[in-house]
């Protein structure tokens, strides 16, 4: 085939009718958008065998539904995990009506000993249905059980909207009230409801009729910043608005994307043209 491996059907014959391939070495398709891919992972080669199994005895004809290539690595003490379609992928395939938040939720409550961050990245269709197409996670707890939730919403042909509503698990010591998946789903919908309030990082404007507001705290613009930023802590900024123009576009910045989305709804009430950069 067009990728080096097997071609096989729905029901993972060769083209001949009487051999049958499964794993690595065969060509399938993308459950998100049919692509044709080699996906050499564990877990959909056994579902591959045992679908070729029940054909081959002709006790069911079942076809196989392909993949999402759902997995996951360990390095530098960090998980990384991913599900569904990359940007580069949809990029790649020249598609490009889709859009991403990126977040960084505690993987549980900070008030319980051992929280630590997880950053995350949710790419989804741009339109009013905001299907998931992908999504990729790391940090060092609880990042694989966020992307196998995300997974299983892929299959369904969920949305970000089911992400928001979903009820997940939450005690102190394995969650929060606002689950990460759950936050990745109420950001999504955000973006989709009010699409011109974010501003993705590589659509972010250098321009100079363009004003760049950090809202972090003096300390944090000190020790990193973005190059022609000005500082005004979210805290002051209500005592400082007045010495922003007006007539410029403002892209409110902070650390994580928090403080610059309650800094646009102070200055949004004031009448001022602002957008917040997802994810900080």
């Amino acid at each position: 085939g067009e990728r080096g491996g097997i071609v096989v059907d729905n029901y993972l014959r060769t083209s001949d009718p009487d051999i049958y391939a499964a794993g690595d070495v065969i060509e399938v398709h993308h459950r998100v958008d049919s692509s044709i891919i080699l996906s050499p992972l564990a877990g959909p080669a056994t579902l591959q065998g045992r679908i070729a199994a029940k054909n081959i005895e002709k006790t069911e004809t079942k076809e196989y539904c392909g993949v999402l290539g759902t997995a996951a690595i360990e390095a530098f003490g960090c998980t990384l995990a991913q599900t569904g379609l990359t940007e580069r992928q949809l990029n790649r395939a020249e598609n490009s009506d889709y859009r991403t938040i990126y977040l960084h939720p505690d993987n549980h409550v900070t008030y319980f000993p051992g929280s630590s961050t997880i950053t995350m990245k949710v790419i989804f269709e741009n339109n009013s249905r905001g299907r998931i197409l992908g999504a990729q996670a790391n940090g060092v707890n609880g990042v694989v059980r966020r992307i196998d939730t995300i997974a299983m919403a892929i299959k369904l042909g969920g949305s970000v909207f089911d992400l928001e509503e979903v009820d997940l698990v939450y005690t102190p010591q394995f969650g929060a009230p606002k689950a990460p998946v759950n936050v990745a789903g109420m950001l999504a919908a955000n973006r989709i409801q009010e699409c011109n309030l974010f501003v993705d990082p590589l659509d972010f404007s250098f321009s100079s009729d363009v004003c760049i507001l950090d809202v972090r705290n003096k300390s944090e613009h000190e020790t990193e910043r973005i190059a022609g930023s000005i500082n005004i802590a979210l805290g002051d900024l209500r005592n400082n608005y007045i010495y922003l123009n007006p007539a410029r576009k403002i892209q409110l910045v902070c650390s994580q994307g928090k403080r610059a989305y309650a800094a646009h709804c102070i200055l949004a009430q004031l009448g001022f043209n602002t957008v917040v950069l997802t994810g900080g």
